[in-house]
Parts: C-alpha cells; structure tokens; sequence
C-alpha cells in the first residue's frame, strides 16, 4: 500500500455517511486486538472550543514530559494532522502500516456484520493503533460529533470533558439543549471525572443528572474567578488570570481564556488521578498551545484573520473576538471584507447577521465538500441582509474568494475569513501565498 492509498482508503466518499452507533467500531477493534486497551486517555466532547480546548489540554501533558498522543476531528490541512504524537503528525509509515491493518479488519467485520465501517470509525481505529505502536503516556481524543453514538466513545477514561454546548447537527442530536446535551454526556463513564463548561441551565442539569446518575464527581470552570484582558496585537497574545493564577495564551479569539480554564481544570482533574502535573507545566502548555484558523492573524498588512466558525455560537464569539481586537488596535469602528463559505445544515442566516455589523462587504464561495451551501445562495441570503454600500461578490472557490477580499482589503480595512473549518485551510494558504 502507498500513501495515496491508505488516504484513500480512509476518506472512501462512499464510506462518509453518518453513521451513529458502536457495533461496528468496537468489531473493528477487536479484529485489532482492542489496542485501546490499557491505554490512558481523555474525552472531550461538546460544540464549540473543543479543539482548542484539547491543544490546551496536549501542551500541558506535554509540558509535563508525558507522550501524548491527540485525534482530532476534523483534520485542518491533511488527514495526518489529526492524528499527532507530541505535537508531530502521523507519519507516512505509521499512517500506511496501521491502514493496512485496519483495512484487513474491517473486512472481518463486513463479512461477519455485513455492515461496512465508515470512514471515521476507520480512522479512529487508525489512531488508536498508532497511539499504542508509539506507546503514549495519554490520547486527547476528540469526539467527531455528540458523544453517545460517536465512534471515539469505546474508551474508558481518566476524565472526561464537556466544551460549550450548543446547537449544531440538531438532526443527529436533537431540537433542544437538553437533547444535545444527553448526548454529549453519553461520553460519562462511571465513577469518571467530568469537567465541564459551565453551561446554559437547561445543559447543565443534563450533565449534573448523568453524572450524579454515574457517581461521577462533576467540576466546572469557575469563570467567576477568571479574569482576562483585550489581546496584545503587536506580540499575538492574550494574558488572563484563573483562580488568582496568571497564564498567557497564542489564541486570541474572545472564548480562549475560557477554553484554557476548562482545559486547566481538566489538568487538575488528571492530577487527583495521580497524574504528576505541575503548575509550571499547566502554565507552559497554556502558553505554548496553538490550533491554527482559532480567530488567527495570518497576515499584518493588511489585517487578515482566519476562523473556523462553522455554526452560530462560533460566529457569535467570532463577533466578540473582532470587537475585542478593533479596541486593541484603537480602531473600534473598524470594518472587515468578510470571506463566507458554509455547509447546508448551518444557521448561515444567523452566522450572517452575527458579522453584519461590522462587515464592509461579503465574499460568498462553496467550500469544497459534497454537504456545502451553493456560492449563489449564500450570497442571496448576504443581500437580503446587508445594508446599501455593502456589496456582496460570489466567488468560485476559497482561493479566489481570499484573492478578491484581498484585493479590497489593501485599500480599506480588513479580511476576516470563516464558514467552514473543512476550507479554512485553502484560504489560509492562499492569503499567505498571495
């Protein structure tokens, strides 16, 4: 097998219908022997903040001289960057050793189960064999989507953790908060430690039932006793205080301070596990922690940031992370050439509105996926909505969508580029290629 083709193999379009349920995942594993086994992990669900909240999370077990391995979902440039090891991707020989593994079993389970593993029960199982060749310490393993019948729940482990929820995938997951979050809580394993984003009332009484339901001892982040300041735009960084301690984070985006504190209070829960962490390496792995298109300046002149807003509660704080530079840059009116692209199922009316006020015009493009929101009707739902002065241009993919706002940014004001976290990588490289 070559490269290609265990890429191939594990992003099979055929094989990327959703796909909720255990059976067939946990029949694979087995055919692999059930690497995750003996294995030390933490799971980490929700809807917004969860990657962030995971590289936090990594850089602090890293800092503390543990091999930590993270899975990721979804991958930003290549599939090999959601399967990492300190830090470092899956390489070309772990990646096709373990594929070919995974393919042999997963026609074991077809064959008894008459049922085909998707593609993201494959690489799930990809990583997990991967975390056990490289023997790590802890995995950092994100859920794809809920919880419950996400292919990453058949481990057992050390804490778990539940970022802002909100909605998103309502037809998977539910009409409401408090379905929504059932299902993120379906990651709680008895007698597991949980820590939690301290949720809207209705989520949160979810996770308390379940987890007094598990005896699982809950915590959430104190936000009461977080305190944090307008980022520093010359040096790319955001100081904050949690619980009278002083960190400082890369991440500039409005809900970073509070994603760090989850993260954290997270590493205090891996602590009461026995876990040696110390405070100096909580501090360095906040300090050093870094998800690229998390609100990211990519470019100076003129301000270009990249985000991965891909639902309403993502835009929102996207929407306060820019109103929150502008004041730093003492430039509070300032305007952006805003950059869209969204996937059919997303709220793209409301993410519209939320970046209205302060959008000096609209780019509209299809990302590159079979789910994405045709260029022309994004647009028209950005004219119903934007005011006269503020013209709305459609695009024929991300890298021209980056190139025109580009082209208009250079002469008044800003880019600010987000919609769907499957493209955010290609107007990423096309504003730094520009």
């Amino acid at each position: 097998m070559e490269l290609a083709g265990a890429i191939a193999f594990l992003t099979d379009p055929s094989k990327q219908a959703t796909k909720p349920g255990l059976s067939r995942v946990r029949g694979l594993l087995r055919a692999l022997g059930d690497p995750q086994d003996g294995m030390r992990f933490v799971h980490v669900a929700g809807t917004n903040g969860k990657g962030s909240t995971s590289a936090y999370l990594a850089a602090i077990c890293r800092a503390a001289g543990l091999r930590t391995g993270v899975f990721a979902s979804p991958a930003f440039e290549t599939l090999q960057d959601s399967m990492t090891v300190d830090g470092h991707p899956i390489g070309k020989e772990d990646l096709i050793a373990c594929t070919e593994q995974v393919q042999r079993a997963a026609g074991t389970v077809e064959a008894k189960e008459g049922d085909t593993p998707s593609a993201f029960e494959t690489q799930c199982a990809v990583a997990l064999l991967f975390f056990a060749r490289r023997a790590c310490d802890i995995c950092v393993l994100e859920t794809g989507m809920g919880g419950r019948l996400d292919a990453t729940n058949v481990i057992h482990p050390d804490v778990c953790v539940i970022t802002r929820i909100g909605f998103d995938h309502t037809e998977f997951l539910g009409d409401t908060l408090g379905e929504i979050a059932a299902e993120k809580a379906g990651i709680v394993k008895p007698g597991v430690r949980v820590v939690s984003w301290p949720q809207t009332r209705e989520a949160m009484a979810v996770i308390e039932d379940v987890c007094e339901e598990r005896d699982c001892p809950l915590t959430r982040a104190d936000f009461p006793r977080l305190a944090r300041w307008l980022p520093d735009m010359d040096a790319l960084a955001r100081k904050f205080t949690y619980k009278d301690q002083a960190y400082v984070t890369r991440m500039l985006g409005s809900c970073q301070a509070e994603n760090a504190s989850v993260a954290i209070e997270a590493a205090f829960a891996l602590r009461r596990w026995g876990w040696s962490i110390s405070d100096r390496a909580i501090r360095e792995g906040v300090a050093s922690a870094f998800m690229p298109a998390r609100f990211e300046v990519v470019l100076r002149a003129p301000l270009v940031i990249v985000d991965g807003a891909h639902n309403l509660q993502g835009t929102e704080a996207l929407a306060a992370s820019f109103s929150e530079a502008a004041q730093a840059l003492g430039a509070p009116d300032l305007r952006a050439h805003i950059v869209m692209g969204v996937l059919t199922d997303k709220d793209f009316e409301g993410m519209i509105g939320a970046v209205l006020p302060f959008a000096a015009s609209f780019t509209a493009y299809a990302p590159a996926n079979k789910r994405a929101l045709a260029a022309e009707d994004l647009a028209r739902a950005m004219r119903r909505q934007a005011s006269e002065g503020v013209p709305v241009c459609v695009a024929p993919d991300a890298q021209a969508a980056a190139a025109q706002a580009l082209d208009a940014a250079r002469s008044d004001g800003c880019v600010v580029a987000f919609g769907s976290l499957y493209s955010a990588a290609s107007v990423r490289r096309a504003i730094l290629s520009a």
